[in-house]
């Protein structure tokens, strides 16, 4: 069963220190200050601030250390982008390994292409995915890429989302 989303879920930025690193303290704070106000689940790597920007090693320290610092406590969303259908899967991996609960997948910050092959694109990264969820290709809003189960008791059911 996919896991039931509702209330407040920050989106975490990355934060950076005076040499232009990620600054793991800081990181780490404000995932505690998140959790100490309440919310009801955290995202990171936030397509408007940095999931593009940062490199491969930089987006890995934070979906490890946004896991590691939510410790299970509020579902985990993670974003995930690339040029390729191969850098998708990438960070897919990353994200299932830390045990994301659910992950948000956007359309490569190159070209511009019909809805169909976007489809084609997120279907294909869905598909190499360990987990399914219930959820369902909905082209006008985008809100989901994962293609139904064949099963709702597959070894690879519902513990992590795809929208």
């Amino acid at each position: 069963m996919a896991p039931t989303l509702h209330g407040i879920h920050a989106i975490l930025y990355a934060l950076f220190d005076d040499t232009e690193r990620l600054d793991r303290a800081a990181m780490r704070r404000q995932t505690e200050l998140c959790l100490e106000a309440g919310v009801h689940g955290m995202a990171a790597l936030g397509l408007a601030t940095e999931v593009a920007k940062l490199s491969e090693a930089e987006r890995r320290s934070v979906i490890d250390w946004v896991a590691e610092d939510t410790d299970g406590r509020v579902p985990l969303g993670i974003t995930i982008s690339g040029a390729s259908v191969a850098e998708q899967i990438a960070l897919l991996r990353a994200a299932e390994a830390v045990g994301a609960s659910w992950v948000i997948l956007q359309p490569p910050m190159v070209g511009s292409y019909a809805a169909a092959e976007y489809i084609r694109f997120f279907g294909r990264v869905a598909d190499a995915a360990a987990f399914r969820s219930p959820s369902r290709m909905r082209p006008p809003t985008w809100a989901a890429a994962s293609p139904p189960t064949s099963s709702a008791n597959s070894p690879a059911s519902t513990r992590t989302s795809v929208f």
